[in-house]
């Protein structure tokens, strides 16, 4: 989803952050390899604050008026419900 409170971000700390949060979602015991740490160039401590303002986006998205459509439509059969999994992870 395009938050302009994300703007202050770099894209590729963007990118290794969604990376990182959806291994956390994955329960994987170590979300950010050394492999990764090497290819990205960015340690986990470069990636959690971007990650952290990730979560507390896709947190409160179901709340939000503006991302209803997109909500609803990735709450379906169809897309796996995959909005709804960061909501029950929440919960």
């Amino acid at each position: 989803l395009v938050e302009l409170a994300m703007n202050r971000w770099r894209p590729d700390l963007l990118a290794c952050s969604a990376i990182y949060i959806g291994k956390k979602i994955l329960k994987q015991s170590d979300p950010w390899l050394p492999l990764l740490v090497g290819q990205a160039g960015l340690s986990p401590s470069e990636i959690r604050n971007c990650a952290r303002e990730q979560c507390i986006i896709l947190n409160t998205a179901h709340t939000k008026k503006y991302y209803g459509a997109v909500y609803k439509k990735y709450s379906s059969q169809k897309y796996c419900f995959v909005a709804k999994i960061v909501q029950e992870l929440s919960d």
